[in-house]
């Protein structure tokens, strides 16, 4: 007849692997033979990430790591249920694959406020229903920290006004701003769409990731512009002022 105490470790082992009723033959997986120490760890040892910056949109893992594994450890070690992980901000989970988790960069403050960054924590704990609790760093939050880079802020430039040497109808003098505009690459992530705006309204939409060079015509003369640009990740640059100014007589 089993001990009491053999009874109680069973049935730790039971709830820690997930397996009803209790059983050292289920808790294996198989017929073969193995002792309580086989399903022990010596400590929780570290929580890691694979990216500790991650571009925006890009995937990073975190791993909560082991030291001194049994060899039926991974009975315990790939359930869901063994793990607290404490929630990420500005990120998604791809995949929970208990000891470890799959988070995607979700970091967009948009606007002007792109080409940014900002730490956010991460926490782990192990906890398999007491039966590894000699464990070191056993029940315990294990912490760390990724920073989370935003999309790209893309940037436009005036580089020549062209203005007419003669107007008979000022200010309807057809005008000319012509403008550098790039989407933006921060942190390894380009942008691929600007969408070009003059005084606030929509004027036009290129498909690019490289630096585009675009007119804005038949515009007036002594008239001030606010040209920018707003990329496919919803991010706008810095304004840039185009003065038509031209003393015509």
């Amino acid at each position: 007849m089993a001990s009491p105490g053999y009874s109680l470790q069973l049935s730790k082992l039971a709830l820690a692997t997930g397996v009803s009723p209790a059983s050292m033959s289920l808790a294996i997986g198989t017929a073969s033979q193995a002792s309580f120490s086989d399903f022990e760890a010596s400590s929780v040892s570290s929580l890691t990430l694979d990216n500790p910056s991650p571009g925006y949109g890009i995937n990073f893992t975190a791993t909560l790591n082991f030291a001194g594994e049994g060899s039926k450890f991974s009975r315990i070690k790939t359930r869901t249920a063994n793990y607290t992980w404490g929630g990420v901000a500005n990120t998604t989970i791809i995949s929970n694959n208990a000891s470890n988790i799959v988070y995607r960069n979700d970091y967009n403050p948009a606007g002007t406020n792109c080409s940014t960054n900002v730490s956010v924590s991460l926490a782990a704990k192990f906890y398999d229903q007491g039966f590894n609790y000699n464990a070191g760093g056993y029940n315990t939050n294990f912490n760390n920290s990724v920073t989370l880079y935003s999309p790209p802020k893309p940037t436009i430039t005036v580089t020549n006004i062209t203005r007419p040497t003669t107007c008979s109808s000022p200010p309807n003098c057809n005008v000319t701003i012509t403008v550098q505009a790039n989407p933006g690459t921060y942190q390894g992530v380009t942008g691929s769409v600007l969408t070009f705006y003059k005084n606030g309204a929509f004027d036009e939409t290129i498909t690019t990731s490289t630096t585009v060079s675009k007119n804005y015509t038949g515009l007036l003369s002594n008239t001030s512009y606010t040209l920018y640009v707003i990329n496919n990740f919803n991010c706008q640059s810095d304004s840039a002022a185009g003065a038509t100014t031209y003393p015509y007589p």
